[in-house]
């Protein structure tokens, strides 16, 4: 890892937070950030983004990647990609995301110049062309999908991405060390077993979380295989139990938070840590 990327994705994260912090500020003032949806600009996020583009850089071999993202968030992993990638960058994002409402989100479609089309994904084709795509991002976004939807999703993906092009997956580890407590404590972790009705930020919601094992049958019955698996640690919650879900991760890497799989037409070979 070399530590002027490092600084530059913190830099570029750090600037997108107050940016963010701003405009949510104008819409609500007593808007407080909460620690459970996690801070990109942590070191654990950092190392994730650049896992990410590490996975990416090796797919390019010298070539100028076309890169999907699938549920664009507020932009931070774009925001990162485009800082340390050349690539034609363009992305879907649910009609009723609210950062649509935003001064630095737009300023990231502007600066990275990102061509952003609204879909729900779950009731209508990806809005591209067939066989467009070397790399599509399906990062954090899988665990707000009801299972019914998913093959219909995939199978969607399937047709713009291009033949030899791979899905970067990243979803959470259902079997995290934080989970296990829960369930030994007797709680459950708090999905939106879609009975109640859902209002405001709860559209996106968890609705189903998977372990790794979990994640490579379910890629299978798909129709793609897992060239890689990698657990990595987000950064959630306080600094200390960050700091014990590190310890304990050094240990036990199916304790990690977080799972990354890279998907396309190979046999899945190993597992990695980070």
């Amino acid at each position: 890892m070399k530590k002027n990327e490092f600084k530059k994705l913190s830099d570029t994260l750090k600037k997108l937070q107050a940016g963010y912090f701003t405009d949510r500020k104008k819409v609500d003032r007593n808007f407080k950030p909460e620690k459970r949806y996690g801070d990109p600009t942590r070191k654990e996020h950092i190392l994730y983004f650049l896992k990410i583009i590490d996975i990416i850089r090796q797919e390019s071999q010298s070539k100028k990647l076309r890169i999907l993202d699938i549920g664009l968030g507020g932009g931070t992993t774009a925001a990162c990609i485009c800082s340390l990638v050349e690539c034609d960058y363009y992305a879907i994002e649910h009609p009723k995301a609210k950062q649509m409402e935003y001064s630095t989100f737009r300023g990231v479609l502007k600066k990275y110049n990102i061509e952003l089309k609204l879909a729900d994904i779950t009731k209508q084709e990806i809005p591209f062309e067939k066989n467009y795509f070397d790399i599509i991002l399906f990062t954090e976004v899988l665990e707000h999908i009801h299972v019914d939807k998913v093959k219909g999703i995939f199978d969607n993906l399937k047709k713009v991405l291009k033949n030899g092009g791979i899905i970067i997956l990243s979803t959470p580890n259902f079997l995290s060390l934080f989970h296990r407590i829960q369930i030994l404590l007797g709680k459950t972790p708090d999905f939106d077993l879609g009975i109640t009705p859902m209002q405001g930020d709860n559209i996106f919601r968890h609705v189903r979380e998977y372990s790794s094992s979990e994640l490579v049958k379910l890629i299978k019955i798909l129709g793609f295989n897992v060239r890689e698996i990698i657990m990595c640690n987000l950064a959630y919650g306080s600094s200390f139990l960050t700091l014990i879900n590190n310890m304990i991760g050094v240990f036990f890497s199916n304790t990690r938070n977080d799972i990354i799989l890279v998907v396309d037409d190979t046999i899945a070979k190993k597992i990695v840590d980070i």
